[in-house]
């Protein structure tokens, strides 16, 4: 009989398989494996692994950023964690053409970054807050979270799974340019690697929109009057009257249409509240997955929470005076492995492959 527990202590971790779509029609291209630290985010020196495609590479479990570099015409990224497993896991890698994928996206110039991270130190201390300091490479944030309509082109040229709470088709008019909800973590790494990029880190996406000074808002003064003129009129949800539906279909074509009501079009903030990166929707709309996970300390090591991920920016449906208060130090942390009905995502790129 297979001895399986021995059979994973005496081999790697772990497999995986890679095959490579480009938009040019070619193949061969260069592979290389990056470690990521989950609780920071910081990437390891890059390995090469060789050209593609690639079968039953081993490597021990951990989260990590493959690169895939078409030379002179684009490179994808992938982040992937990698269980222990006695099966490959298979992984799809979509090469777009750089100059268009980048052609709407906004230019962030590299940056230092402090991110405040609230933890329990130890039994004397406490809860306190620390700070992580970050050098951010240059890279590109997209100006708005992806729409409906985006997810909807995904999920038809991939077969990948819809929200679970959007209607039959045809879908009404007033969903297409709101931001897609309803997708966990995993569902928005797949939609930015189809689209040949990836989620922002946590550091990215603050310091895009709060830039390396921290600011309360994106708009980079303490005049709440945009984020008023975001958040008036957001109820959050009526619980109990959600809770008293019979059924799980009933309860989501209720969320659906507290959804349709209170969630804003993307974009819908006027100009000076989008920074000096004309970044839509940073503040006032709904929670954005960033690429980070959650970490504590515990007899002083760091342990990371493997089932949870960091979201910014959202203040619909919460208490003006919070919103108002907290500003962008305002953090989120929601389970990865499930979709949410107030919590969609935008997509990143690095400006150059395999950055540190």
């Amino acid at each position: 009989d297979l001895d399986l527990a021995g059979e994973l202590l005496r081999g790697p971790d772990t497999q995986f398989r890679l095959t490579v779509e480009s938009d040019s029609g070619r193949s061969g291209q260069e592979v290389r494996l990056q470690r990521v630290d989950p609780a920071t985010g910081q990437l390891a020196a890059p390995e090469l692994l060789g050209t593609a495609p690639l079968a039953d590479v081993a490597v021990a479990a951990g989260l990590y950023r493959l690169t895939v570099v078409e030379a002179g015409y684009g490179f994808a990224e992938l982040v992937v964690a990698l269980r222990p497993s006695v099966r490959p896991a298979v992984l799809r890698a979509f090469v777009r053409a750089s100059t268009d994928v980048t052609a709407t996206m906004r230019e962030i110039a590299a940056g230092p970054f402090e991110v405040r991270q609230t933890a329990f130190l130890s039994p004397e201390v406490g809860v306190d807050e620390i700070a992580l300091p970050y050098d951010v490479a240059g890279f590109w944030l997209d100006p708005r979270p992806v729409t409906n309509a985006d997810y909807e082109a995904f999920c038809a040229a991939t077969g990948h799974r819809r929200p679970a709470f959007w209607p039959a088709p045809p879908y009404p008019t007033e969903w297409a340019d709101k931001p897609v909800v309803m997708v966990a973590l995993d569902d928005a790494r797949r939609f930015a690697e189809w689209s040949g990029k990836r989620l922002p880190t946590r550091a990215e996406w603050e310091l895009a929109a709060r830039g390396s000074e921290r600011a309360k808002f994106p708009w980079r003064t303490d005049d709440v009057t945009p984020l008023r003129e975001a958040v008036v009129g957001r109820a959050q949800l009526d619980v109990a009257a959600y809770l008293a539906l019979p059924d799980r279909a009933a309860r989501l074509a209720f969320e659906f249409e507290h959804y349709l009501r209170t969630v804003a079009d993307v974009g819908h903030l006027r100009p000076a509240a989008r920074g000096p990166h004309d970044l839509h929707d940073l503040v006032g709309n709904v929670w954005e997955w960033v690429d980070a996970r959650p970490f504590n300390y515990v007899d002083g090591e760091v342990v990371v929470a493997t089932d949870s991920a960091y979201r910014l920016g959202a203040y619909y449906g919460v208490a003006r005076d919070t919103a108002e208060r907290a500003g962008l130090e305002r953090y989120s942390e929601a389970f990865a492995f499930e979709p949410h009905s107030n919590t969609g995502f935008r997509c990143a790129k690095s400006r150059a492959p395999l950055q540190r």
